[in-house]
């Protein structure tokens, strides 16, 4: 069981590694991102709210991109255009999270299927010993109970850092999507006072 906990353990190192890049990359300072955007739409900066989106890689940024493309057109289209990029970007938030859940509950099965194999070899070499009148030696047995420990040991190794950090991964998730959320739900009002103020002019 030793093989497949090592695809395991790679598997998981790759996705984790990827996570880590992937939100280092997307990261932003949220309050600071959302006043700029907010003090440009009101002062009716469209095109410099549009320049500062377009200068981060953050889902956040994408969203309000998204409301500022439809700044024009009716509140329901805007909304929903924004819903329409928020749901995409939840899926690229999530993307490969799933497999870390997977190798976390699988890695202890193998773990243990490997202790019972060692379990097994064990029980089979004293019956062996037995049937033929064999003296049994602690050598015999310390084989099977190795193999039974260590798979265990290295099922628990895998696993346990594994779900740690997908625990880890979906709090920054959860955390995107409340701000994404407020965000959105802030440019919505934003664009009101925006298009009260274009329609006095």
């Amino acid at each position: 069981m030793m093989w497949p906990i090592l695809i395991c353990s790679l598997v998981s190192m790759a996705i984790v590694t990827h996570k880590f890049l992937y939100f280092s990359r997307i990261s932003l300072d949220i309050n600071k991102f959302g006043d700029a955007i907010f003090e440009a739409v009101k002062r009716s900066d469209i095109k410099g709210a549009m320049e500062i989106c377009d200068q981060q890689r953050s889902p956040v940024a994408d969203v309000l991109r998204a409301g500022l493309l439809k700044l024009n057109v009716s509140r329901e289209d805007m909304s929903a255009d924004m819903e329409s990029v928020a749901r995409f970007a939840v899926f690229q938030l999530e993307a490969r999270l799933s497999m870390l859940t997977t190798i976390g509950q699988v890695a202890p099965l193998l773990g243990f299927l490997g202790t019972v194999s060692g379990m097994a070899v064990s029980f089979y070499t004293i019956n062996s010993r037995a049937a033929a009148m064999n003296p049994l030696t602690m050598a015999d047995v310390a084989g099977g109970m190795w193999q039974a420990l260590i798979a265990t040991i290295a099922g628990m190794t895998v696993a346990t850092p594994t779900l740690l950090a997908y625990r880890y991964f979906i709090d920054r998730r959860d955390s995107y999507v409340i701000e994404m959320e407020r965000l959105a739900t802030e440019l919505l009002h934003a664009s009101d006072y925006w298009r009260s103020s274009a329609a006095g002019e």
